[in-house]
């Protein structure tokens, strides 16, 4: 039996997801916006005892105190930030050299702005989108939480009404 070690301590903490090409596993802290890759352990002495987490925080989101999650597109070349409770996705790019995910910029919706609209980009809305997921033509489907439906995003941006019924929204 060996007693598991401590990764991420902190109540904070609401998702988290593993790069699919080299593993790297990134996290959040939805109090202050921050997304952080773990770097694992170090020891603080040269005898092995004790060892501290190491983390590297990469970038804050614009909003505090929100839930939101982060999403790898199966290449591993960026992800997708959903900002739940604020209603709006951010796209990072990876940067393979340093193995980090980049200051997000958006990428669909609009911060703050609840609705049901399909669009490009910023003139989307969507009403706490929530999880998604790939497919091989790189669209990302998204539950568009409480307007019931599932929408599609595009590589570009385009965002429509993938299923649902309509009078929900």
């Amino acid at each position: 039996y060996r007693k598991p070690k401590l990764a991420i301590s902190s109540k904070q903490c609401n998702g988290g997801a593993v790069h699919p090409v080299d593993g790297g596993y990134f996290f959040n802290s939805y109090e202050q916006g921050q997304v952080f890759k773990w770097e694992g352990y170090s020891s603080t002495n040269p005898s092995g005892g004790t060892t501290q987490l190491r983390i590297n925080e990469l970038f804050k989101i614009k909003d505090t105190s929100w839930e939101f999650n982060i999403q790898f597109h199966p290449s591993g070349d960026y992800a997708y930030i959903v900002v739940i409770n604020q209603h709006y996705i951010l796209k990072s790019n990876y940067n393979y050299t340093t193995q980090t995910l980049e200051v997000p910029t958006l990428f669909a919706g609009s911060q703050g702005q609840s609705g049901y609209k399909d669009g490009v980009a910023t003139g989307a809305r969507f009403r706490k989108p929530y999880q998604g997921a790939f497919d091989e033509d790189g669209n990302f489907y998204v539950c568009d939480n409480e307007n019931h439906f599932i929408r599609k995003i595009t590589p570009e941006g385009i965002v429509s009404t993938f299923a649902g019924r309509a009078e929900h929204a």
